[in-house]
């Protein structure tokens, strides 16, 4: 790791951009969960998976650990480090408590799901999980967490 603090926004400007970028994708979920019935729980998914990837990406930047071009949650997830994923484990599991198992088949939602009509088979993941995950990871970063998931400075 480089003696840059990836996580100190006056050394780093873009960062609060990027972590913005993330819970955007959040509150993106948030719309088409919110009012129930709309018919738009694949852009739910969709977007909870990718701001929840975002998310865990710019906490491994900010922690200087290298990650490759690719949107696999759990891969991911397993990359982070300790602390941040016993956080996110623990709040996601007190509503999911098979997180292991809900996370394994949420794990390429981003990917599979933009393109379902062409799987060979049944896909299976619940969309609440991975925003609940998204959630969690959001709250992790330093600048969103410090306003809350709900709020934006």
């Amino acid at each position: 790791m480089s003696s840059q603090n990836f996580g100190d926004a006056e050394q780093n400007p873009i960062q609060p951009l990027r972590e913005f970028h993330a819970l955007s994708f959040l509150r993106a979920y948030e719309r088409c969960m919110e009012p129930a019935g709309q018919a738009l729980g694949i852009p739910a998914l969709i977007c909870a998976a990718f701001g929840a990837e975002v998310g865990m990406k710019e906490i491994l930047r900010q922690h200087g650990i290298a990650f490759e071009k690719k949107h696999e949650l759990a891969d991911l997830f397993t990359l982070l480090p300790q602390q941040h994923r016993e956080a996110i484990r623990g709040q996601v599991s007190q509503s999911f408590p098979d997180f292991d198992a809900e996370l394994d088949k949420a794990n390429r939602s981003f990917v599979e799901w933009r393109y379902f009509y062409e799987s060979p088979g049944p896909l299976n993941v619940n969309v609440k999980f991975v925003g609940t995950l998204a959630a969690a990871v959001m709250a992790r970063l330093p600048t969103v967490g410090a306003f809350g998931t709900s709020g934006a400075p």
